[in-house]
């Protein structure tokens, strides 16, 4: 019988870190308030062996302005890379999912907290990455 050997992963999480919040409480909302999320990962540094993601998300309301609050925050991600990660286009896909699966669960949890202290109530967002400008 032979004998499975564990393939190494390519990238290994060495910490993920909160690197900046900016939080305004504007007070209570109607119930009309329409919330905006815009949120991207981009790579912030890449040496040998190692890579940075940066998660950024901005948290608004577009009616009315100002809305109850507006919230933005930074998450970043270093890993440790074991073996190459293809092409450009095919890493570039690969760190967005890592990131993706790295970073959000981290900020969607930071944003309930932070919610919680402002409103009372946590706003729990999906950890997805909402696709538009940032």
């Amino acid at each position: 019988m032979e004998e499975k050997r564990e393939q190494p992963e390519a990238i290994r999480v060495m910490g993920v870190y909160l690197t900046k919040v900016n939080a305004v409480y504007h007070g209570a909302a109607g119930e009309r308030a329409k919330l905006s999320r815009k949120n991207r990962i981009d790579v912030v540094s890449e040496k040998e062996g190692t890579i940075t993601l940066r998660l950024r998300e901005e948290i608004a309301f577009e009616e009315p302005r100002p809305g109850p609050f507006e919230l933005s925050l930074e998450v970043e991600a270093r890993l440790a890379v074991n073996q190459p990660l293809g092409d450009e286009e095919q890493k570039k896909k690969y760190l967005e999912e890592v990131g993706a699966k790295v970073l959000l669960p981290y900020s969607t949890a930071v944003i309930a907290s932070i919610t919680q202290k402002m409103r009372a109530i946590p706003l729990i967002l999906p950890p997805r990455l909402e696709k538009g400008e940032h």
